[in-house]
């Protein structure tokens, strides 16, 4: 199964682009489309699923000359305005739908919504494991880090937080770097987080705490009012 995650989406489902609030949402729908076409790779077993345009899908002219819109910009609004948690949720289509090929307009539907919320009954507990296993993981990667003596601990830090021992999301690197003040890693994970965070911070909110900056928090808050607005 691994041999088909050999392509730039993977990396930019964990660094979505984008530098600032404005941009986020073209940033948010790259991620939701990069999230649909991992899903399709698993199924149709073909790692070049996505690698080209899907007009169908992207916007543009189809074979047929038909003029279609960015479903993507459409979802992650949807997805960002009902705090939906967008990598759950197309991954409840993929599990629960009779289909085994749900298509993206297809997420819209209430069923698309139901099957959601009985894939998702436990968000909250969920993100309790999450940063439980991310804060013993971060235990592991200092531990190892340590055992490079030249470095201060400043860069032994840094060489945790961002190496490969540290098994956690980029929303949990973000909170790390920033309560270790290390701003040097904060532009790194910024866009990733805020995509992670987004999503689903009802459940980070509940379950994390003040783990989350409130600087993130409040990024979050200018993202939903301008989708809102």
């Amino acid at each position: 199964m691994q041999a088909l995650f050999t392509l730039p989406v993977e990396q930019r489902v964990l660094r979505a682009a984008g530098s600032n609030t404005g941009r986020s949402l073209d940033s948010l729908a790259q991620l939701v489309r990069d999230i649909y076409v991992l899903e399709r790779r698993v199924v149709d077993e073909d790692p070049t699923f996505g690698i080209h345009p899907i007009a169908h899908w992207d916007g543009g002219v189809t074979l047929s000359g038909v003029q279609r819109a960015n479903i993507w910009l459409k979802l992650a609004s949807f997805f960002i305005l009902n705090q939906f948690d967008a990598v759950q949720f197309i991954r409840a289509q993929f599990r629960i739908s009779a289909k085994r090929r749900p298509l993206p307009n297809e997420f819209l539907s209430p069923a698309a919504v139901e099957r959601y919320q009985q894939f998702l009954k436990s968000g909250p507990e969920a993100k309790r494991l999450e940063l439980r296993s991310s804060v013993e993981s971060l235990q592991m990667a200092l531990a190892h880090a340590q055992g490079f003596t030249r470095l201060s601990p400043r860069q032994q830090a840094v060489a945790a937080i961002s190496g490969d021992t540290l098994q956690a999301t980029p929303l949990f690197r973000y909170c790390l770097a920033w309560a270790m003040a290390l701003p040097e890693l904060l532009p790194v994970y910024h866009e990733p987080a805020l995509g992670h965070y987004v999503f689903s911070h009802q459940f980070y909110d509940e379950a994390w705490g003040d783990v989350v900056p409130a600087e993130l928090r409040r990024e979050a808050v200018e993202l939903r009012a301008m989708l809102a607005s």
